[in-house]
């Protein structure tokens, strides 16, 4: 010891020469200081006070509820979701039919029960290379329908089932349970009702009735086969069901039937999927139309699915199948309660970092007060986001940036923590002695000790301030630049966790002050009966003789570790820092860049072999059930029930989104028509149907021919029920048109209210965001004005069923919409279509959402890194000075990132919905502990590499290390997350923070052993120097480097000798 002492006693240091301004900050900081020691009780209670009124205020202005939908993830700026947007906000302000207003339904007349407006999806399936098309399985399937359609109670099944309107009888599922038990027609062979009311399977073979359902024929002159038939007296083949390859593929798996629909070939007729649907229909009894108290209806049929789980247990597993029961409500409240338990952990996280946070600073009264401002900065950032974006229901995604901020909250208080305890070590009294901490209250107060502690918390506070300010201002950078996306829910998360960043920084270093001197004049002095002998031996501690007859040279010294100190009285962490891992790094500093720098070359390979996703996003585990569910829908059967559509639409333009605030779904743009649409144009109509034609024959992305075109409706309406010839009269065209819409409510019902003068019709993001997830019916292709005397049109749709699933990933629709678009454009520049002006043709499509989201968020994560970490270097350069500190600080970061990319590629993840959220906090997190000790390695008086890195190890290495900790710890415990965004946030935050250490302690530190500064250098004044062509002189950016050459060459000597002998 007594050799390394004298080393130390030869080691130059710097003296730096403040500039003005920061004389005039010290003296400020000094001000503040002291009033924290003089009033710290008054001060914490104060400043507490005003951050509960502040967050009182944020909830009382804005009452918090959080947003489950999807609506803030739309990117309503894009041209995509301004085409969505401008489909559903169009059907807002028109009509279908423009004879009644479009809440007046009382004009239409509904039978009870037969508007289908909700349903309940039974799946079945058995393992792969099975087949659920048994007999015994097909009664099970059966069974289960039945024991649905005997529920009992209140209501019954009867009092919501759906019902045909010329029927009082319940209608039968959709499924093909109803051909198996088929009820015979006396008096015609082989011809069956599809009824299901069989009370067994009166066929010998199932494959017949399967075979009979696809096979393509005349029923009534090929009999080979069973037919199914609603019979007639005297016609045994009236209404027959008509067979074709496709005509049960929702029901069946993608491998059933005909290969390539192909009748010629022998067809696979088994299946490990099926399904059947059963609807509930509107108005029940006792209330007027669909629409009369419409929330109302739709809870009384939720009742009756609610039970329905219960009603099908004893069927569980029956003969090996496996039923999953789908709907809505069941739906909704089976993710609700999982959102609920994931974001419980939040809790978790707390208690996890808050113990942690007690361990590290050894008091529950610190780590407690610590916690709260870390908490608090969450409602003081929710009311300045809202006052300054008003976006409506907490998102999600904003919740988990308590999950960041717990760590960056953390981190902020073990710096100045931990800087206080080194105080002790570092800051002379005022008669140049080193001090302890009093023993007592009363020795607390004396003049000489408040005096002291004054000069510990201004150096406290000057060390650890600037430390926490760089790494705020570009940790919060990081996060803001993701308001550079289009999405708004990620632009919000930029915003919201940049605030709460800033608001924690500004409460830990205005409040969190007044807690550490409180604890240390107050609460550490109080001994309770339980722990008395143990407080008692605490202090008694004892200064050392040697130590207490040091003679310090200055008031204050900010040499870390002088020849005044005895490095054995710091903590264990920091003793090892200093006589172990420094030494260690600077010995073997080449090798850890030669490794560090072979990862990263690895790290760039694999980085740049991920990939989009191909697949759907997966909300839950591959394990789950529902998960399950949802899988075989998007990939195992033939065909989904809800077909994914293409809406081509006629008289309208772009929505405006001038004044708009497009971070609130809840504000609507402004609906804009198409001036040039009109009706009454030369060959409107005969034009209108000739596009229809055209659609109908490019099959690759539609569906079997299914286009739904209103020209062609109003055209039979016209020809058979008028008995008129197509096309009518140019003026009689609207009159007649409206007439249509009229006829087809008598006979359909009405068209859906959504016009906002209801509860069932609320025009709000949520209702918005269901409707654009509805099929389009007759209903939405032909829209009339509002409040006109005389019916006018305003736009109409053509209605395209395409081939796609309604789960699709982005590279299956984006053929699609490359198709469409192109298609569009040449209709567009058609002479006929512009003569009968339907050349303003615009497409959208809710799928088309998806495609431009998985686009938007793949550019935003790659854009989003590259911003960040360009303005994390401009932030590190502006406030260090040191360009070489800076490029090394930005390639530590740089690895961090292409770290974790690539053991995304290693571990199989390809870039979805989920990981492009997750890339939008990487810069944001991987930026801290560098610029930790990059700032501390700047700070330090030392003039050899060795001594500065060693320096920034134990000035800050303790704090870093702590934090990594606490922050792992808080991602940590998402990995118990059921829902996979949840699970993946969590390894995201666990892995960003294991790498941004790892490069942080080991490439950092060992770049800065080999090229960082030996002095402290103010590069800005150094170019304006040569800009201007002014001498340099020795003193750099306010540092005295006047020591003789020789004496620093005998110091680097010394210094290496030193590191050989410690490491050796």
């Amino acid at each position: 010891m007594a050799s390394d002492l004298a080393i130390e006693e030869n080691t130059p240091t710097n003296e730096r020469v403040q500039s003005k301004f920061k004389q005039w900050v010290n003296k400020k900081i000094h001000w503040y200081c002291r009033g924290v020691i003089a009033h710290p009780r008054m001060g914490t209670s104060i400043l507490l006070l005003l951050t509960f009124v502040l967050s009182g205020i944020a909830f009382v202005v804005y009452p918090f509820d959080i947003d489950t939908t999807v609506t803030t993830f739309i990117p309503r700026t894009s041209r995509i979701g301004k085409l969505e947007e401008t489909r559903i906000l169009a059907e807002e302000i028109t009509r279908f039919n423009p004879f009644r207003a479009p809440s007046n339904t009382s004009s239409v007349i509904v039978p009870q029960q037969t508007d289908e407006d909700y349903y309940l999806q039974l799946l079945f399936s058995v393992p792969h290379g099975d087949n659920v098309f048994t007999r015994g399985r097909i009664t099970a399937m059966h069974n289960m329908e039945l024991a649905i359609r005997a529920m009992q109670g209140d209501p019954s099944f009867t009092q919501v089932c759906a019902r045909a309107r010329d029927s009082t009888e319940c209608s039968q599922p959709q499924s093909v349970t109803r051909f198996f038990f088929a009820s015979e027609i006396d008096g015609c062979p082989n011809v069956y009702r599809p009824d299901g009311n069989n009370t067994d399977i009166p066929f010998a073979s199932v494959d017949d009735v399967l075979l009979a359902l696809i096979t393509p024929r005349n029923v009534s002159a090929n009999t080979s086969l069973p037919a199914f038939c609603y019979s007639t007296a005297g016609d045994c083949y009236a209404n027959c069901f008509d067979p074709s390859p496709s005509a049960i593929d929702f029901a069946v798996a993608d491998t059933f039937g005909f290969p390539d629909n192909n009748a010629s070939l022998t067809p696979d007729l088994t299946s490990h999927v099926s399904t059947s649907l059963t609807f509930f229909g509107l108005p029940l009894a006792g209330f007027k139309s669909p629409d009369d108290r419409y929330d109302e209806q739709i809870s009384i049929i939720e009742s009756f699915v609610k039970r329905v789980p219960s009603t099908l247990r004893p069927f569980k597993k029956a003969e090996g199948l496996t039923t999953t029961i789908l709907s809505g409500v069941l739906i909704d409240d089976y993710f609700w309660n999982l959102i609920i338990t994931d974001t419980a952990l939040v809790s978790v996280s707390v208690v996890v970092v808050y113990l942690y946070m007690a361990f590290h600073v050894n008091s529950f009264f610190i780590s407690g007060m610590g916690m709260l401002h870390v908490l608090v900065s969450f409602p003081i950032a929710f009311l300045f986001t809202q006052a300054a974006m008003d976006f409506g229901a907490m998102g999600i995604l904003n919740l988990m940036s308590l999950f960041i901020i717990l760590g960056i909250g953390a981190d902020d208080v073990f710096i100045f923590v931990d800087a206080w305890r080194q105080s002790e070590l570092e800051v002379p009294g005022p008669d140049g002695r080193l001090r302890r901490n009093a023993p007592s209250r009363d020795a607390e107060i004396t003049e000489d000790n408040l005096q002291w502690l004054t000069e510990r918390l201004v150096w406290t506070y000057t060390r650890s301030s600037e430390a926490m300010l760089i790494t705020s201002l570009t940790t919060g950078a990081a996060f803001v630049m993701n308001l550079s996306s289009s999405v708004p829910a990620i632009q919000i998360f930029g915003a919201f966790t940049g605030l709460m960043i800033l608001f924690n920084f500004i409460l830990v270093i205005t409040y969190f002050p007044f807690v550490v001197v409180t604890h240390h004049c107050f609460i550490r002095h109080i001994h309770y009966p339980c722990c008395r002998r143990c407080c008692s031996k605490t202090n008694r501690t004892k200064l050392p003789a040697s130590a207490t007859q040091t003679q310090l040279d200055g008031v204050t010294s900010n040499k870390l570790v002088g020849k005044h100190h005895n490095i054995n009285e710091y903590r264990a962490l920091e003793r090892f820092f200093y006589k172990s891992y420094a030494p260690f790094i600077c010995k073997r500093r080449w090798h850890l860049v030669a490794v560090f720098a072979i990862w990263f070359g690895v790290s760039i390979y694999f980085a740049s072999e991920l990939k989009a996703a191909t697949e759907p996003t997966q909300w839950l585990p591959s394990r789950d059930k529902l998960q399950q569910a949802f899988d075989m829908l998007n990939s195992d059967f033939a065909r989904t029930d809800l077909v994914p559509q293409i809406v081509v639409m006629y008289g309208l333009e772009v929505v405006d989104l001038s004044g708009v605030n497009p971070y609130n779904p809840n504000d609507p743009a402004r609906v804009v028509f198409d001036s040039g649409f009109d009706p009454t144009a030369p060959n409107f109509q005969e034009t209108f149907i000739s596009i229809c034609e055209r659609f109908r024959e490019e099959g690759e992305f539609v569906l079997e021919e299914e286009i739904l075109c209103p020209m062609e409706l109003f055209r039979d309406y016209v020809t058979n029920e008028l008995g008129m010839a197509f096309p009518v009269p140019r003026d009689d065209f609207v009159p007649l048109l409206a007439n249509f819409t009229r006829y087809y409510e008598d006979n359909n019902g009405p068209a859906p209210d959504v016009s906002g003068d209801v509860s069932s019709s609320e025009q709000d993001a949520v209702t918005r965001d269901e409707r654009s997830w509805q099929q389009v019916e007759v209903y939405q292709t032909i829209r009339f004005h509002l409040d006109t005397e005389e019916p006018e049109l305003a736009y109409m749709f053509i209605i395209v069923n395409t081939t796609l699933n309604t789960f699709s990933a982005g590279k299956d629709i984006r053929p699609a919409y490359e198709f469409w678009d192109h298609m569009l454009d040449m209709e567009n520049a058609r002479a006929d279509n512009i003569e009968a002006t339907l050349d303003g043709a615009l497409q959208t499509a809710d799928l088309y959402i998806d495609l431009h989201l998985e686009d938007t968020l793949l550019r935003a994560a790659i854009v989003g890194i590259a911003a960040s970490l360009s303005l994390a270097f401009v932030i590190i350069i502006v406030m260090t000075r040191d360009i070489t500190l800076s490029v090394m600080s930005i390639i530590s970061i740089g690895g961090v990132v292409v770290s974790l990319i690539a053991l995304m590629v290693m571990l199989g993840w390809t870039l979805g919905l989920i990981e492009s959220v997750c890339l939008t906090i990487l810069v944001g997190l991987s930026v801290d502990y560098v610029i930790h000790l990059a700032n501390a390695y700047r700070e330090s008086h030392e003039v050899t590499r060795f001594s500065r890195v060693r320096d920034a190890l134990v000035m800050m290495g303790i704090s870093v290390l702590s934090a990594s900790i606490t922050t792992f710890l808080a991602g940590f415990v998402l990995f118990f997350g059921y829902i996979t965004f949840f699970f993946k946030f969590g390894v995201f935050i666990a892995l960003t923070i294991f790498f941004a250490a790892i490069w942080a302690f080991g490439f950092f530190m060992s770049l800065a052993a080999i090229a960082g500064n030996k002095e402290y250098v103010d590069d800005f004044v150094r170019l304006w120097r040569v800009l201007t062509c002014k001498p340099q002189a020795l003193k750099l950016g306010g540092v005295n480097t006047t020591t003789p050459a020789t004496e620093m060459d005998r110091h680097n000597g010394i210094t290496e000798t030193k590191v050989a002998v410690m490491s050796g």
